[in-house]
């Protein structure tokens, strides 16, 4: 395991992509971080060398190499260079130790153990599922204290990113579940886009439904629940979201007028309610016999929107609790009295 560090931690240094220099131009840190390990490099060599007493023995007699001649007299100090030129100490053993521990001391070096940090950060910062159990599973802890304790410290927001994408894998895969299934609880763009794709792929076996809701769930950017709608966001499609001012999302301006139209929008039974309470000044409006037409028309749209909705939840799920509340709305359009609205059983 330590020869596998030494090899995998040399390759880093040499070649990982993120040190071009369009890549630390951008940050400061990866900068800092590529020039101190750069100018190890030397060291790391020698450590990753197989023939560390050779290398020694060529200090000894004066035939090394000026880089490595450089590096020993820069890094050691005077008592280990005056033991080194000592012609009569044989190289070997815990002396090579020594002498190494010597040249890495104050540069970063990993451990194997180190390994296992750096793999569990990259795990919690960009895998998109149930991270507690990836990170569990490889590291082979028994139980979930280890994972606690391993979060211990680590910054909130942190937290707060692996619950959001456990929260979307698991809405995700209720969703597959329930794609081929007669009635279902959902509604709204994209409860759309994920049976569609389940269709498609022909989802069947346990774990062809793991793989379908890896891939979307990686598609999601970020959710965000709201009473009328959950917003999924994806990637790719973000500028078409209903909120976008200049192609980007302005979620935090989230209103039924928007959400309940938008591509993004993830309806349940549980937003039912909400979307019932929300809409309640709108539904009023247009019902309202001493306004005029014009002044129906933006709470005329929402309604609407309401409507299509409520209509595909009742569709989907089959139940008959949405039938009185449909008739309520059909009833607000009438009565909001503008043709170029009227609602249509297509929505």
């Amino acid at each position: 395991m330590d020869n596998r560090v030494d090899s995998l931690w040399l390759d880093f240094i040499e070649n990982y992509p993120l040190f071009d220099e369009s890549h630390t131009d951008q940050y400061t840190d990866l900068s800092e971080i590529k020039t101190l390990l750069r100018e190890g490099l030397p060291v790391y060599q020698f450590n990753s060398s197989l023939n560390k007493s050779n290398i020694l023995k060529q200090y000894q007699d004066g035939t090394l190499d000026d880089l490595n001649s450089k590096l020993f007299d820069e890094r050691l100090s005077s008592e280990t260079k005056a033991f080194l030129k000592d012609k009569s100490n044989d190289m070997r053993g815990d002396e090579v130790r020594k002498v190494t521990d010597e040249l890495l001391e104050d540069l970063p070096y990993p451990t194997p153990h180190a390994f296992r940090h750096i793999w569990a950060e990259a795990v919690l910062t960009r895998y998109r599922g149930d991270v507690g159990k990836v990170i569990r599973a490889n590291f082979k802890h028994m139980d979930s204290s280890f994972f606690m304790a391993y979060l211990r410290g680590k910054e909130t927001q942190v937290i707060v990113k692996i619950a959001e994408r456990t929260v979307i894998n698991k809405i995700v895969r209720k969703h597959i579940q329930q794609a081929n299934d007669e009635y279902h609880d959902y509604a709204g763009g994209f409860h759309r886009y994920v049976t569609k794709a389940a269709k498609m792929t022909k989802v069947i076996k346990p774990e062809n439904q793991i793989q379908l809701t890896e891939k979307l769930s990686d598609r999601v950017i970020s959710i965000k629940s709201n009473l009328w709608v959950t917003c999924m966001l994806r990637q790719g499609s973000q500028h078409k979201a209903k909120c976008a001012e200049d192609g980007i999302p302005q979620r935090r301006n989230a209103e039924p007028k928007f959400c309940l139209g938008c591509m993004h929008s993830d309806i349940s039974e549980m937003n039912y309610e909400g979307i019932v309470l929300s809409i309640k000044d709108d539904v009023s409006t247009c019902r309202n016999p001493e306004l005029p037409v014009y002044f129906k028309a933006e709470s005329a749209r929402t309604v609407k929107l309401a409507l299509s909705r409520i209509r595909e939840l009742k569709r989907n799920s089959g139940k008959e609790k949405y039938d009185k509340y449909i008739a309520h709305l059909e009833e607000s359009l009438d009565m909001a009295s503008w043709e170029p609205l009227k609602w249509s059983n297509n929505g």
